[in-house]
């Protein structure tokens, strides 16, 4: 590979969906070295299985995925891994998808020996994706889950929930929805932002508005 990387992806099997092959595990591993001699080097794997493919072309599937990282300088060190568990599951008679995604990741830095972040987040996501009537105009998407982000020699935790986030193909922000949010331990605060049901339009807890960034027009 170019500027100072060597990547290698390795396959074990194949499986059948639908009666189609599609790789079954497959892992990616890569290491850079830039001019100033810091560097980065990871590794993941993605195991497919099914879950149910009776029903053909309705079908489910799982990607098992598990991942880590190193990005290396001058005394430090940052070290990145965790797991995904990615749910998909197809209705083409209703036209419809929902994809759950399950993650635990821990982040952790040092300096030289000593540790200076230490990092932990858990959460789960749930996207339901509606294709409706023909042509993308209606196609919507509504996003539920939670995430826990741990910083652990801060002794803090940030609790984040995302409930009913509703998107159209119009609106590049939520249309609809909310996210709350609550921060515990040594640093302490709460708040909240809900959406719509205009384009852009969000409000605080105290009903103060938030000005969200124009979406981007496409030719």
């Amino acid at each position: 590979a170019d500027a100072g990387c060597t990547a290698t992806i390795t396959g074990t099997d194949e499986i059948a969906v639908c009666a189609r092959t599609v790789p079954g595990t497959r892992t990616v591993a890569w290491s850079c070295t830039g001019p100033n001699g810091n560097g980065v080097s990871g590794q993941a794997t993605v195991v497919t299985t099914v879950i149910d493919d009776t029903n053909c072309p309705n079908v489910a599937i799982r990607h098992n995925v598990s991942f880590s990282r190193v990005r290396s300088g001058p005394d430090v060190t940052a070290e990145l891994e965790g797991t995904a568990q990615v749910d998909l599951v197809l209705d083409s008679a209703n036209r419809t998808a929902q994809r759950t995604v399950a993650l635990d990741v821990t982040r952790q830095v040092f300096h030289g020996e000593e540790i200076v972040r230490d990092q932990h987040l858990t959460g789960e996501r749930v996207a339901d994706l509606a294709a409706n009537a023909v042509g993308p105009e209606d196609d919507s998407r509504t996003v539920n889950g939670n995430v826990t982000v741990e910083f652990l020699l801060r002794g803090t935790q940030l609790d984040v929930g995302a409930t009913d986030l509703f998107w159209q193909r119009s609106c590049c922000h939520p249309i609809g929805g909310r996210i709350d949010w609550l921060l515990t331990g040594t640093d302490e605060g709460s708040g909240s932002l809900r959406f719509g049901p205009t384009c852009g339009r969000a409000l605080r807890a105290d009903d103060s508005e938030v000005i969200l960034p124009a979406c981007p027009i496409f030719d």
